[in-house]
This record gives C-alpha cells, structure tokens and sequence, in this order.
C-alpha cells in the first residue's frame, strides 16, 4: 500500500494521535528548557558553549574531510593496483616485442642476403640479354638485307611478267580476231549452203510440179496411162510427197571411206559443216541416223577427236569460243609461296592475274592446234576449197582468188599464231 494511505489509517487511529500530541508537547518543553538554561548560563558557561558548538561544527568537518580521504585513498588503491596490473601487461608486450624485433632482424639479415643474390642475378640476366638483343639485330639487320635483295629480284620478274603480259594480251587479242574471223568464214558457208538448198529445192518441187502435169495432160488424151497422186504442199500424211525426195537427199546411201566432196548433195554438205563446226567447237554432236551419217576419215574417231593426240578437249557447251571467255578474279586466287601482306600490293595482284590469264590462253592455244588440225584436214581433203567457190559471193573482197590460196593463207594464219603462242607460253 502506499505511505499517503497507511497515514491516513493512522490518523484515524486516537491512540497514536495523542502519542504524536505528547512527542510535540516534549518538544516544546525541551527547547524551553534549553532557552531557559542558556539565558540563565553565566558569561563562562555561555563561552563554553560556544567552544562546544564549534568544536561540535569543526568535528563534523573532520568527520567529513576523513571520509572524503579514505573515499579517495580507496580510489588511489584501485588505480594503483590498475597500474599494477597494466605495469605487467607493458612488461610482457615489451618481452613479446622485443623477440619480434630479434626475429625480424634475423629475417631482414636472411632478405638482405636475398636481394644481394637477386641484384647478381640480375646483373647477370641483364648482361645476357644485351648480347642476345645484340645478336639478334645483327640477325634481323642481315635477313633484312637478304629480304631487301630478294625484294629487288621479285620486282625485276613481276616487270618482266608484266612485259610478258602485254605480249601475250595482244597476240592474244589477234589470235582473238583471227578466231572470229574464221567463225564468221563458217557462218557464211552455212548460210549460203542453206541458200543454195532453198533455191535447189524450190527449182526441183517447180520441175517435178511441171512433170506431174505434163504427164496429166497426156493421160487426158489418152495416151498414157495417170501418174500417182502427188502433193506439193508438204502435208503430213501425204503418201507421195515431193519432200520424200528432198528428204532422200539428205541420206548417205554408201558409207565407204573415200567420198568426193563434190559428189555430195547440198543437204549433205551442210552435214558436213555443221559436224565439223560442232567439233571444231568442242560441242557434242547431234546423233544422226547411221543412214543419215556422213563417211568420217580414220584419223578422227566417231567422238569428235584427233587419234593422234588422244587428249580430250573439254570446253562449255557454247557455239562460238568467242562467246564464253572466261573472266577469272585475280583478286580471289592466292599463291601459297608468298606471304598475305606482300599479296594485296598491285604488283603481285597482276602477277596473279597473269597467272589467270596464262592458264586461259593455254586452254586457248590447244583449242587453236586442234583448228589448225582440221584446216590441214580440209586442205588435205580438197572440201575448204569447194566450200569457198560455195561462199565465193559472201567472203570479204580481200580473201576472194582462187580457193587453194584462200585455204592456204587461213592456214598458215592459224599455224603462225598457234606457233607463237605456243612458243611464248
């Protein structure tokens, strides 16, 4: 319970308030008494108690003065025995410290000795690589010089290649034209054999269509017996056509060996040209009938090839060879034996491209051997000279004369170049 409480029940007892009124009550008579006593004092007594009063005072000032020093004497204890004890703490950190400094100098004794070995080392590895460097410029000096010279003799074949470049461009671009020249020589041949056959034709179906009525007319007298019906237009299942005779012009009724040209029909000898272009050209050619194939001679087989030479031919199935150059990127070929950096520089991108154009005139120059082969086949056979007086009206005013000279200087053009261009790859 609390205090306020526990007075109140107190006071609300009688007995203990007149205890409290009686404390009072001597109270009042003690200090009565005492003022009473005092006054009665003499001036000796009233000095001795004054001395008692203040020696009362200066005993309650010791008192207190004593208390406060063994308060701070005790304090003074705890911090000396404090010191004390940090006083052992210091002692055994300075004996800890001082071993760490025994064995650190003991360490930096040993490191010291390390770095005097390491500096040695050094010295020595610093020496060896000043004589290695050394050595190798000296090394790099004289590749450099080697590479230098090397340099200069690969310059000297790239001016001669480029030399040798132009060379081959122009007899190429003449061997080029002459090539052309020759095509349209064939293409002027067949044009005016397919005339002649046209005119050959017409002049045959005009004479049969004038025997087919004449012999009408004399059955209607009556003299003759009539003819076959006969057609002239060309229908499809027609049984007697005239183009079953122009037809049979086109078939080889013998197959010997040795045929005159100028035995053959204009049908056949556009055959003829025609083979002959096809592989003269490299291209395979149609596959004929054996009734309608022409006599080919021993040395050229059934293939299209020269028996002597036996070596394929390989070329894109093209009309003309004029048609189908090549065009190669020089750029994109690589040679292995030279280093990338030395292959972007110009001079050995046309050396490469030379390379290109070398193989591609190779390739140009056997096409051209194998057309020397069949010029000396028909001047052999007598066949250039027919099929100049064929083409007499539609060659070029300069080759026009007689057909042997005409066929010899086309094949002695395309023996000198095929020479050439032999000798100078």
């Amino acid at each position: 319970m609390d205090q306020p409480a526990i007075k109140t029940i107190l006071q609300m007892c009688p007995q203990h308030r007149l205890e409290q009124e009686a404390e009072k009550k001597i109270v009042m008579l003690a200090e009565r008494a005492h003022h009473e006593a005092v006054v009665q004092l003499s001036t000796a007594g009233r000095n001795v108690f004054k001395e008692n009063v203040y020696l009362h005072k200066a005993l309650t000032y010791h008192l207190k003065d004593a208390e406060t020093r063994q308060k701070n004497s005790k304090k003074l204890q705890e911090s000396h025995s404090c010191l004390l004890h940090q006083k052992e703490i210091n002692e055994l950190l300075v004996k800890e410290k001082i071993l760490q400094l025994t064995q650190q100098k003991s360490q930096i004794q040993t490191l010291q000795k390390k770095v005097v070995s390491l500096e040695n080392a050094l010295t020595y590895m610093t020496t060896e690589f000043e004589t290695e460097v050394l050595k190798l410029q000296q090394k790099a000096i004289i590749e450099n010089q080697a590479g230098q010279v090397e340099i200069d003799k690969l310059q000297q074949l790239l001016q001669l290649k480029d030399r040798e470049m132009n060379r081959v461009k122009k007899l190429a671009k003449n061997i080029l034209d002459e090539r052309t020249e020759v095509e349209q020589f064939f293409l002027d041949a067949l044009y005016q054999v397919k005339q002649q056959i046209l005119m050959n034709r017409k002049h045959y179906k005009q004479i049969a269509q004038a025997a087919f009525n004449l012999k009408m007319r004399t059955a209607c007298v009556g003299r003759t017996e009539y003819p076959r019906i006969r057609t002239f237009d060309g229908k499809e299942h027609s049984t007697n056509s005239v183009n079953q005779d122009l037809m049979e012009a086109e078939k080889w009724p013998s197959t010997q060996k040795n045929v005159d040209i100028g035995d053959l029909t204009w049908e056949q000898k556009e055959k003829v040209l025609r083979l002959l272009f096809a592989k003269m050209n490299g291209i395979t050619a149609r596959k004929y009938n054996q009734s309608s194939k022409p006599p080919v001679p021993d040395y050229i087989s059934d293939s299209g090839e020269m028996k002597e030479t036996g070596g394929e031919i390989n070329l894109p199935d093209e009309t003309f060879i004029t048609q189908q150059v090549p065009v190669s990127d020089s750029n994109k070929m690589m040679s292995p034996g030279i280093p990338k950096g030395l292959q972007d520089s110009d001079i050995v991108r046309n050396l490469l491209s030379g390379q290109t154009v070398h193989h591609w005139y190779l390739s140009l120059c056997d096409v051209f051997l194998l057309v020397h082969k069949f010029f000396f086949f028909f001047y052999e056979t007598g066949f250039l000279g027919i099929v100049l007086e064929a083409v007499s009206p539609a060659w070029p005013q300069t080759h026009r004369g007689p057909p042997a000279s005409a066929s010899r200087v086309l094949g002695l053009k395309v023996c000198t170049t095929t020479a050439w261009l032999s000798c100078l790859l």
